[in-house]
């Protein structure tokens, strides 16, 4: 009975099944689902292609085409670099105005703040494009009167910077490979605006007018956290370098006393507090992120023997080409970074290989070569074996493990912040006690307290009374004093996992180490 039952059961599925309304059914969804699949599948590929192809229009139109000779011919300097009109055609026409942020002109006078780097009384020329002055307190003057003209220009740069970042980091989720680029580009444009807040900074407080000065740094502290808003490498460092301008300001402001006690305290809590490590992280895993969507693009459109084509080619110069990139002569004199990203490209592309060629595959590159700003850790990668990252394929992989390296920069950065800290101490024990102290052990403890984990210890920051009995701080490890030296050139000893960073001459040997 059961058996009769369940063939019966059988039979009818069976009819069911193979009737014609069920096939046609069965037919229709099929299709159906295949010309889903293509449809969206080719509307991706389209799309997809429409972004590589206005990424490798905009870089064409950035770089421009031709021999790398002919590429940024007047590149000289990074601000040669921020006034290229490449550059500047980015730039809304109101933002255009960086151009006299930069190098002011006033009436014939040139306004560089390299005239407000020398310290010492007999190395100041008092001089404007000729023009001598009395002291340093009137050529300051004089210049701070010329700026006066244009603070409304410069508010409005401000402005539009501020709200074109601002935008496009609400969005970065939405953003195409395009607005990516143009948003980096407003992001260095930032670069200028903040300096140009640092070396008027500097000017108030040659003419001795420490309110003035805190407001400049407050803006240029606001500046600096727009960067961060972007969460990438390129924001990441470029806002460390801006904080390190700190030191300089902070610095002549102490030799020149401007400042009260109830000043001090509130640059203190002017002085950006950021976890530099945990937002370093984050920037890796952007970048590397980022990075894999685009070789996904790259490796869908059959780039993949391109970039292998790319990679042979290159290998055979990488050597030479390195060599001159990571010249020691050159880095020693410090690398801005919009110039050594120009730089970079000038020597990356294969002589044999045409823009159209090679931008979809250097164009990757460039945005992980904007990361290299400290110019000591390039030549400490070449010296770990740069030369044998993998560029094609597993590119995502392979810098991803390399970005990682450059965590030592996040410790330069603490550094900086911690010297800051002891320096503001150092002010503060003179304000109150009529000198500086002997030892850093007279300081408030909190600021002598480093713990910021290998390689960065308390050993890192160095004391010093002068012969005029004013502090020198600076950040060497031990055996750099040991050798002689009271400051030496950026670099990280992975030996004794220490962080060295300065400059200077060796100490004669009868001074006391």
């Amino acid at each position: 009975m059961f058996v009769k039952k369940l063939w019966a059961g059988v039979k009818w599925v069976l009819r069911k099944v193979f009737s014609k309304r069920f096939l046609l059914t069965a037919a229709c969804l099929l299709l159906l689902l295949v010309a889903t699949v293509v449809i969206t599948h080719v509307v991706f590929n389209k799309q997809a292609e429409e972004r590589w192809v206005e990424t490798e229009k905009a870089w064409s139109e950035y770089l421009g085409e031709g021999d790398r000779e002919k590429r940024f011919p007047d590149v000289q300097a990074e601000e040669d670099f921020l006034l290229h009109p490449a550059v500047i055609a980015q730039l809304k026409p109101d933002e255009a105005g960086l151009a006299t942020i930069w190098d002011m002109k006033f009436e014939g006078f040139d306004y560089r703040d390299d005239y407000f780097r020398p310290r010492s009384e007999e190395d100041w020329k008092y001089m404007v494009e000729g023009q001598e002055f009395s002291s340093r307190r009137e050529a300051a003057q004089f210049l701070l009167d010329a700026l006066k003209e244009k603070e409304e220009q410069i508010m409005g740069i401000e402005e539009a910077l501020d709200t074109r970042v601002k935008l496009r980091a609400n969005r970065a989720d939405e953003m195409d490979v395009r607005e990516i680029v143009d948003m980096r580009m407003a992001s260095m444009a930032l670069m200028p605006l903040s300096r140009f807040y640092e070396s008027r900074a500097r000017l108030h407080i040659y003419v001795g007018d420490g309110e003035a000065a805190i407001q400049d740094m407050r803006r240029h502290a606001q500046v600096s956290d727009l960067q961060r808003q972007e969460g990438n490498l390129v924001a990441y460092l470029v806002t460390a370098s801006l904080d390190a301008g700190w030191m300089d300001v902070l610095e002549i402001g102490f030799e020149s006393h401007v400042w009260d006690l109830q000043q001090l305290n509130r640059l203190e809590k002017l002085l950006p507090a950021r976890d530099w490590h945990a937002y370093f992280i984050e920037s890796i895993k952007g970048e590397y992120y980022h990075t894999k969507d685009m070789m996904a693009l790259v490796r869908e459109h059959g780039q993949k023997k391109l970039l292998k084509m790319a990679h042979e080619s290159f290998k055979d110069t990488r050597d030479e080409v390195l060599a001159a990139v990571f010249d020691q002569e050159v880095v020693e004199e410090g690398y801005g970074l919009e110039y050594f990203i120009a730089d970079m490209m000038l020597h990356l592309v294969p002589e044999n290989y045409s823009m159209d060629q090679t931008s979809k595959v250097y164009s990757l590159l460039l945005s992980h070569f904007e990361s290299f700003q400290n110019d000591r850790s390039i030549v400490d990668y070449r010296n770990r074996g740069a030369q044998q990252w993998a560029w094609y394929d597993d590119m995502a992989e392979s810098l991803y493990t390399a970005l990682a390296k450059q965590e030592m920069t996040a410790y330069r950065a603490l550094a900086i912040q911690q010297i800051v800290k002891a320096s503001l101490a150092a002010e503060k024990y003179y304000l109150n006690h009529g000198r500086y102290p002997d030892e850093l052990s007279q300081l408030i403890p909190e600021y002598l307290n480093a713990e910021l984990g290998d390689p960065f210890s308390d050993d890192v920051i160095q004391y010093r009374i002068d012969e005029k009995g004013a502090p020198l701080l600076w950040s060497v490890g031990p055996s750099a004093v040991d050798q002689g030296y009271d400051h030496i050139p950026s670099r990280f000893d992975e030996d004794e996992n220490y962080i060295y960073f300065g400059w200077g001459e060796k100490l004669n040997e009868s001074t006391e180490r």
